[in-house]
């Protein structure tokens, strides 16, 4: 299964006018999760490992990484994942908090995700891809990882 396929369900989700609650908050799930699977199989491409620090969830390794290519898509898709992460997590435990429940910000994750996946096309394209392939190399390095 390829990552895009949760955003299609997302989209979906967000669309559909007898679309209830648990759907909003599923669309909004479906939407990072589409997202984040597709940068992280990229960075797995590239052959770049996402652990920087033990402390850190592979999500906030994998935003941290990209955070510090010094590449300005690939900071933009921290940003963004990082956004997207908390909504995600606000729809998947905040059971009493209404706004992800609502047809605008499922349909608002979507977009978010869309975003991701078109910063993450410019970020396989060269020379960005070289680019971010070396600053990762060099921030695993600064850390004093080994570059892959």
């Amino acid at each position: 299964m390829k990552p895009d396929a949760f955003i299609l369900l997302a989209n979906r989700l967000a669309s559909d006018a007898a679309s209830g609650p648990e759907a909003h908050r599923s669309a909004i799930s479906r939407a990072y999760y589409g997202a984040y699977l597709s940068v992280l199989n990229f960075k797995d491409d590239l052959g770049i490992s996402c652990r920087i620090e033990s402390k850190l969830s592979e999500h906030q390794s994998l935003q941290q990484l990209l955070a510090n290519s010094n590449v300005p898509p690939a900071i933009e898709i921290s940003q963004r994942l990082a956004n997207l992460h908390e909504s995600r997590k606000e729809a998947d435990y905040e059971m009493g908090n209404l706004r992800s429940e609502n047809p605008s910000s499922s349909a608002d994750a979507v977009r978010r995700a869309n975003v991701v996946i078109n910063l993450l096309s410019q970020c396989q394209q060269a020379p960005t891809r070289s680019q971010l392939m070396v600053g990762l190399m060099q921030y695993r390095k600064l850390l004093g990882l080994s570059p892959k």
